[in-house]
């Protein structure tokens, strides 16, 4: 067998399967020969291969180069991502009421919801480079948009900062669904959870080193250093990405996936083996084909739940990155009071993520989403009672490790639970029907709660956010009863 595989020249990922098998194989029928059982067949022994757990070493292959590289373009991508969680700071300097912060901020959100329906058939089909380096490079453009601006009299015009952060929103929203798609690439099926959390500590890491840098930044060269800051990152990042070894969707599905393997539990709602009327009529034809395809993979009733969840943690994202700062300044007096908030926060969810990462792989992927939405729901709501006193207890401390808890486990919960309910090339797609839940419901988060903020103020808009996300477990918990009822 391996002797044809080389003959045929199969690409390098295939004959390090093959080789693999023919391993594997030979082990079998070793052991196969010492037992006093009739022997099986060469057909029969492939199909135990294939049904086989994988082996020890192809769990470690995790932690390729390829990995690190990824890691560290993403690192710096977040940086600069972070750095504008001060910007609803800069956004109340220029005079804008509660309600024009949250429609501005909203702009991010609505460009993601916009752009993603687009990006996952094409992702798919050409790759995911394309769009890692694309929105790199539309994100500097709109840092360095924001920059101009900052210098003109139009600076605090709503308008065009809303058209700004759109178009940040955009190029952001590319990278990261491209992005988080080439890791669900890489990850083997029964540590996909694991990989998942790992990747994820380099958004949890820029939550503190952004804020605490944005914060330096500011004090020292103002707003306009704080875009300029951004731009350099995502610039930098574009550049590290150029090294970026991003294989076609086939190639990774076939190196981390032996092709007769059988799909996990949480597959079977979802997972197609031939291609749908619908998807196949959306080949035929350019707009239309990403439309249909993004809205055949989110009908799914699979998808249900992966969606409302991610829906409920972008709108509880969007209440506390958008009023968070002009709170927290509001009541303690301290810009500084914002870096420690998050530094605690990232603090709590990176250790979750350190340490869930193979429980929520072996409890099942949807077991602890309705847990981790009740946490952000109760974590959030906590901030209400943060008090400039001497005798009040520390609120903001308390709510960072409720906030935490549940990030660190709702993001690779949903993410692996979304990956094993579609097949290898609806990966692009499924992860852009959840992401682009998420960003809907920032866009839900920063308008509604910025209204109820606007009316009533700070405490009554973060009581009214982590009422509807606690209570969003519940409804989680129902669709999936339907969804394992299917």
């Amino acid at each position: 067998m391996l002797n044809t595989a080389l003959k045929e020249g199969l690409p390098t990922q295939k004959l390090a399967l093959v080789k693999e098998l023919t391993q594997r194989a030979t082990d079998l029928a070793a052991k196969q020969a010492r037992s006093p059982s009739p022997p099986i067949g060469c057909a029969e022994r492939f199909e135990a291969i294939a049904l086989s757990p994988p082996s020890s070493t192809t769990a470690r292959t995790i932690f390729t180069p390829a990995f690190f590289v990824a890691n560290g373009v993403h690192l710096v991508a977040l940086t600069a991502n972070a750095l504008f969680i001060l910007l609803p700071l800069y956004l109340k300097q220029t005079g804008l009421a509660d309600w024009e912060m949250g429609a501005v901020m909203s702009g991010y959100a609505v460009a993601a919801v916009v752009a993603r329906p687009f990006l996952g058939h094409p992702m798919d089909e050409w790759g995911r480079k394309p769009f890692i380096l694309g929105g790199l490079i539309v994100s500097c453009a709109s840092a360095l948009g924001l920059l101009g601006l900052s210098q003109t009299p139009f600076a605090h015009a709503p308008l065009p900062l809303a058209l700004l952060r759109f178009t940040l929103g955009a190029g952001v929203s590319a990278y990261f669904t491209a992005m988080v798609t080439w890791m669900a690439d890489q990850a083997p099926p029964q540590r996909l959870a694991e990989v998942m959390g790992i990747f994820g500590l380099s958004g949890l890491v820029t939550m503190a080193t952004g804020t605490t840098a944005a914060t330096f930044v500011v004090e020292h060269s103002g707003f306009a250093g704080l875009f300029a800051a951004a731009a350099v990152g995502f610039a930098l990042a574009a550049v590290l990405a150029l090294r970026f070894d991003a294989a076609p969707p086939a190639e990774a599905a076939a190196r981390v996936t032996p092709p007769d393997a059988t799909p996990g539990p949480d597959a079977s709602p979802l997972t197609v083996a031939e291609p749908t009327p619908e998807a196949a009529d959306a080949r035929r034809s350019g707009v239309r084909e990403s439309l249909t395809a993004f809205r055949v993979t989110a009908s799914k009733r699979a998808m249900r739940g992966p969606m409302l969840a991610f829906f409920m943690f972008g709108a509880n994202s969007s209440a506390l990155g958008t009023f968070i700062a002009p709170f927290l300044k509001s009541v303690l007096s301290d810009t500084h009071a914002v870096a420690a908030f998050f530094a605690q926060y990232t603090l709590s969810a990176a250790v979750v993520r350190l340490t869930a990462g193979r429980v929520i792989d072996r409890l099942g992927h949807a077991t602890l989403v309705a847990p981790a939405l009740l946490s952000l729901g109760v974590g959030i709501g906590l901030l209400a009672l943060t008090a400039n006193t001497a005798t009040a207890l520390p609120w903001p401390t308390l709510a960072s490790l409720g906030l935490g808890l549940g990030h660190g486990v709702i993001y690779p919960s949903v993410t692996a639970l979304t990956i094993t309910r579609v097949s290898a090339r609806e990966r692009g797609k499924a992860t852009s029907a959840i992401t682009s839940s998420g960003d809907l419901g920032g866009i839900v988060g920063a308008v509604a709660f910025g209204a109820v903020a606007t009316a009533f103020g700070y405490r009554t808009m973060f009581i009214a956010t982590g009422a509807c996300v606690a209570l969003s477990a519940l409804v989680f918990l129902l669709l999936e009863r339907k969804t394992s009822r299917a």
